[in-house]
């Protein structure tokens, strides 16, 4: 007899409940026919080989009691203070004995002997579903994952400094020989972790570095670990748990489903518009051989964070680039070594306005300090590239604070705008608001020439 299966839970009785849970056992035991791709029937088994889950989910799906209980381990028995022990061998926890275990807790007179027995298999008193089905075993399909286990664990939380190269080679399909070489770095690890701990009190003993205990058996009996590796389904489970916060937490598949929906119409629309922008504009043409550009490889400077187009329309038409970040490269005039500075001209960085300062070389009254309000590249009729920016100068002010030091200078800033061409701009510039004067004069600075010997040097060479 076939029993269809409607796809949810929800739209069955209780009684076909019950009646299709028992097909789905006794279907995993006895097995059914398929025609497989090479054309021969054969017997298939359903059943789960490999969980991609982190510690926390293989916990909960193992029904274990996590990463504080006395044996927090999902695959095994291991006592917590013996997860620093890599290269022991425990007890595997396996569908049978994790059953008998629950077995002597309903037969325990009192709540204590229960709670007492669980605790010393660190075990939940849930009788897991897969108990029953003949070829899955929660605990063996319990998989080493490499980005939970090394990239965000040992690597990003603890000490990692030798098995993480060597594990990149299981990626690929690895050799007996590779395998042997793998347990003997294992052990190499761990006299390390121990010589670390008595020098520097480093405790080891947590569940990520017991996991390695498992990586080779892992790998012998479930291949690489790509197999069993949880990236794939990490980005959509962000997602998913993003949705999830907007529910009412009430039913929330159907209201999911329409937060989904309305996220990839907002996407397609999008997509449209840019898409529509991009045709509309009127793109720059490369120059020909022979012309220059005044945007070359020889520039100092780099634009970043593009922030939009706009296409200017006096007699000609000029089209405009705007962008909110500036990569400068100079030379130190301290040891004359190579050197970069990241400027920001952004009117909402974090929801507050940056706007950095910059040194600007000029031929006829030395070096000036100006502050970056817009960076622009443009693309002139004659099809020159120009990089420039539009500045709000500092000029030298008269008002001295009452405790002057040597070489103080004081500068205000100007309202005014004006233009600048990046070849001009040295480097970046940091101005402090001057204290201690009136409010009307809230645009005084100085100018701070200790942030390196660079700047020192610089700013003290000021007319």
């Amino acid at each position: 007899m076939e029993i269809d299966d409607p796809g949810h839970h929800t739209s069955r009785g209780a009684a076909k409940n019950v009646e299709f849970s028992l097909f789905k056992h006794e279907c995993s035991k006895c097995g059914e026919v398929h025609m497989c791709n090479d054309n021969m029937a054969r017997i298939l088994h359903p059943g789960i080989l490999i969980e991609s889950q982190d510690g926390e989910e293989a916990s909960y799906f193992c029904a274990c009691r996590g990463l504080k209980a006395n044996f927090p381990c999902p695959k095994c028995l291991v006592p917590k203070m013996k997860l620093d022990c890599i290269t022991e061998t425990f007890e595997l926890r396996t569908s049978e004995n994790m059953c008998s275990v629950l077995q002597k807790v309903s037969q325990a007179s009192s709540k204590v002997t229960k709670e007492k027995i669980l605790q010393g298999y660190g075990l939940h008193n849930i009788n897991h579903f897969l108990w029953d089905f003949q070829f899955s075993d929660p605990y063996a399909a319990s998989s080493y994952d490499t980005l939970h286990s090394d990239d965000l664990g040992k690597w990003g939380k603890h000490l990692w400094n030798l098995v993480l190269e060597i594990l990149e080679h299981t990626k690929r399909c690895m050799t007996e020989r590779q395998l042997q070489h793998l347990e003997d770095v294992i052990k190499d690890y761990e006299k390390y972790c121990k010589k670390v701990s008595m020098l520097y009190k480093k405790n080891f003993s947590f569940f990520k570095q017991h996991y390695i205990t498992h990586v080779i058996s892992d790998i012998k009996n479930k291949g690489t670990t790509d197999n069993m590796l949880t990236c794939p389904g990490e980005g959509f489970q962000q997602e998913a748990s993003q949705a999830y916060k907007q529910t009412n937490k009430k039913k929330v598949k159907k209201q999911m489903v329409k937060i989904d929906e309305n996220q990839e119409v907002i996407a397609a629309i999008h997509m449209a518009i840019e898409k529509y922008n991009e045709s509309t504009m009127v793109h720059p043409s490369e120059p020909e051989d022979g012309e220059e550009s005044s945007a070359g490889n020889e520039v100092h400077w780099t634009f970043g964070s593009c922030s939009g187009y706009e296409d200017l329309r006096y007699e000609d038409q000029i089209y405009v680039k705007s962008f909110k970040c500036l990569y400068i490269n100079y030379q130190s005039v301290e040891d004359w070594t190579e050197s970069h500075d990241i400027l920001r001209c952004n009117p909402s960085f974090n929801e507050h306005e940056w706007y950095d300062c910059v040194l600007v070389n000029s031929d006829s009254n030395g070096t000036l300090v100006a502050r970056l309000r817009s960076l622009l590249q443009c693309w002139l009729p004659s099809r020159k590239e120009i990089d420039m920016a539009l500045v709000h100068a500092f000029n030298d002010h008269t008002w001295k604070p009452n405790t002057m030091w040597k070489n103080c200078q004081i500068f205000n800033e100007d309202s005014n705008s004006s233009f600048l061409l990046m070849d001009y701009i040295i480097h970046g510039a940091l101005m402090c608001p001057a204290f201690g004067n009136n409010k009307s004069l809230h645009t005084l600075h100085y100018i701070v020439d200790t942030v390196d010997g660079d700047m020192f040097l610089r700013i003290n060479c000021l007319p």
